[in-house]
């Protein structure tokens, strides 16, 4: 594994540079919202028009993390003004009115408009501030026309009990990974909720990117390397927000 501190996330996960447009959808838990603002951050500092957005819902990113913000569903008419920065797009939803959260747009209005940017973000899941999650058979909203999904892994949670606290949708988390109520997270159910048909890339599209989150400690880093062993033949890339650092396992 190689780290360098305070790499480009971008660089990280190959969205720096690369032909066409991308389109990257963000799936799971324990960090999704925080990664797709510094890789728009990023993005715009390499001269990128950049898309925020979500196919489910999120919280309104604060003013500092974005140029122009379109809240009536428009997705800036069309015509986001011209050159580099980070465009927020969403719908004021009557039912979250003080919790300062929007929905998505339309999904047809979105495949239309993601011409007028460089880098499209989408946020297409939802985790209520849970570590981790179990998914309906209707999640995560992945737009057909994403071109990439970085799916979510909080390392974190790994020795945390199973709980209410710590999981989103626990019965069906606990009905995908075999894991009971009050038992130890493993290594070994994260495998199997990233794996599973109903799982973390359960509904992908495009190249698939796991990203393991919250590697601040030897611990997380040895459980993080664990994970990327046997979690399957896709992307791996470890890093740590809070520590400002990433690193490619694979």
């Amino acid at each position: 594994m190689v780290t360098t501190k305070g790499a480009q996330f971008l660089d990280c996960f190959g969205l720096a540079t690369g032909p066409g447009r991308l389109i990257v959808a963000l799936v799971g838990a324990g960090g999704k919202t925080s990664l797709m603002l510094r890789l728009a951050a990023e993005g715009k500092a390499l001269g990128k028009k950049v898309l925020v957005t979500t196919t489910t819902r999120i919280f309104v990113p604060p003013p500092s993390c974005y140029d122009e913000i379109d809240l009536e569903g428009t997705l800036f008419g069309g015509s986001p003004r011209a050159g580099a920065g980070v465009f927020v797009a969403g719908v004021l939803d009557p039912q979250l009115v003080g919790q300062d959260k929007i929905k998505g747009c339309d999904l047809q209005l979105l495949a239309r408009r993601v011409s007028q940017f460089d880098l499209v973000l989408i946020e297409a899941d939802g985790s209520a501030k849970r570590a981790l999650k179990g998914w309906r058979k209707t999640e995560p909203v992945v737009p057909q026309f994403a071109t990439h999904t970085v799916g979510v892994v909080d390392i974190q949670s790994v020795g945390q009990p199973v709980s209410d606290q710590l999981v989103h949708r626990l019965q069906i988390f606990t009905e995908l990974t075999g894991a009971a109520e009050g038992d130890l997270v493993s290594v070994h159910h994260l495998k199997k909720m990233i794996e599973s048909d109903q799982g973390l890339f359960g509904k992908a599209r495009g190249e698939e990117i796991l990203y393991i989150n919250k590697v601040e400690s030897q611990q997380d880093r040895e459980n993080g390397e664990r994970l990327a062993a046997i979690a399957g033949g896709r992307n791996v890339v470890c890093g740590s927000l809070h520590e400002n650092f990433c690193a490619v396992i694979r």
